[in-house]
């Protein structure tokens, strides 16, 4: 008490004057505004060192930064002092303290402001984000979200001591930002976009995609736009909110590559021939360091327009897409020498026309299998449109599955 008691005597016999404005001396009022200035003059020296030194987007430059909030703080303490000091009162004093609480939330403010986005610098600096990646995008606008929100929240507050109705104010800046909304929609749309490709993550830079009916490498994946390269060299950029809209293939995730194709082979192939093609393209598969003996399949599939198709599935051992066709160029030169071992080739679309100069069909086997038609037909065994029951009970489980001369054969005593 005493101490306040000698400091105030010191400020009155500092200049001893019967002037006063709104009942305090004008040498208050001046020594109050020579403080906020000298203080405010300090602050701004320190912030002009900072932006002249302190260059660059590191963690560290950031951190350098919040030295001015830092310094900004101590004006409120010099106030809260001269407060006390030079006992005013009334609403001058009322109006330093709100003054005072002023400074204070403006540093805070800018404080969160900087340690945001340092703190996202420090994550962006560690060796598994790259800079221009779209997490570092993410991380750079999440810092400076919690930095507006920081902001609208002090300023609020600041508006509610003021005596501002909060209601309006909530209103006031939902209106305003339905404004601003609306008219950068489009923004908006890339930027979901770009956040709907940072949550799923279809694709990465490096990997290489199929997008709608395009292929490119993804070369960089900002928060407005995507950037690929394309097969042709050319570099083509795509809003975000279209680019997440279109079917995107990764191929660079895959683990294996399918090898799918069908062979037609001419209608003169034998089926023995068939049967030899069919084994050795099995075989050679099998023995084929690059090809996965899982799922594989080599199968007489169907009769064609022209040929006799037989499908092959199998999945190559490579991620590579060069590496993958080097590959199938081996598999089919492979199953080029297999085919013309085996005395057949491969059919195309054709037409063939017969002059007749052989001995025509078989008349016996004919009468054969016309009479054996008569005698379903006079038995009522005729079966059309469907065998009866007792017909399909006798040809149940009749024939020998795998066939006779298979590895798996079983004759049918011993089913």
């Amino acid at each position: 008490m005493e101490l306040n008691r000698c400091g105030s005597g010191f400020y009155e016999n500092l200049w001893d004057s019967s002037d006063t404005i709104y009942n305090h001396a004008v040498w208050k009022w001046t020594a109050l505004f020579l403080l906020i200035v000298t203080g405010l003059c300090f602050v701004a020296l320190i912030h002009r060192w900072t932006q002249r030194h302190l260059h660059g987007h590191s963690p560290v430059v950031y951190l350098g930064r919040v030295l001015t909030p830092l310094t900004l703080l101590l004006i409120p303490l010099v106030l809260y002092a001269v407060n006390r000091q030079l006992t005013l009162t009334g609403w001058v004093s009322g109006g330093v303290t709100l003054l005072a609480e002023a400074f204070v939330y403006y540093a805070l403010a800018w404080i969160v402001w900087s340690g945001s986005i340092a703190i996202s610098e420090a994550i962006i600096a560690s060796p598994k984000v790259r800079d221009r990646s779209l997490d570092a995008q993410v991380l750079r606008l999440a810092a400076r979200t919690i930095g507006i929100v920081a902001l609208a929240v002090i300023v609020l507050h600041i508006s509610n001591r003021l005596g501002a109705p909060l209601y309006s104010l909530v209103a006031g800046v939902g209106i305003g930002g339905l404004a601003i909304a609306l008219a950068v929609r489009s923004s908006l749309e890339n930027i979901l976009g770009g956040l709907m490709l940072f949550a799923d993550k279809p694709v990465r830079i490096g990997d290489f995609c199929r997008f709608g009916d395009d292929y490119g490498t993804v070369e960089d994946i900002g928060m407005r736009s995507t950037r690929l390269r394309k097969l042709d060299d050319t570099l083509v950029t795509i809003p975000n909110a279209e680019f997440a809209q279109r079917d995107l293939t990764n191929y660079a995730r895959v683990r294996r590559r399918l090898y799918n194709t069908t062979l037609g082979l001419r209608y003169e192939t034998s089926p023995e021939q068939l049967r030899y093609v069919i084994a050795d393209i099995r075989s050679m598969l099998l023995g084929h360091p690059k090809v996965s003996p899982d799922q594989l399949q080599v199968r007489f599939h169907s009769f064609g327009a022209y040929s006799l198709d037989i499908f092959i599935f199998a999945y190559v051992r490579t991620r590579d897409i060069l590496n993958f066709r080097a590959i199938c160029e081996d598999i089919n030169f492979r199953i080029m020498d297999i085919v013309q071992e085996a005395g057949t080739g491969f059919a195309f679309p054709s037409q063939t026309t017969y002059i007749g100069q052989d001995t025509g069909l078989d008349n016996e086997r004919g009468k054969a299998a016309e009479m054996q038609v008569r005698a379903w037909r006079s038995g009522g065994r005729l079966p059309f449109p469907e065998f009866d029951a007792e017909q399909i009970r006798e040809m149940e489980d009749r024939l020998d599955y795998p066939p006779e001369g298979s590895p798996d054969f079983k004759s049918g005593d011993s089913r």
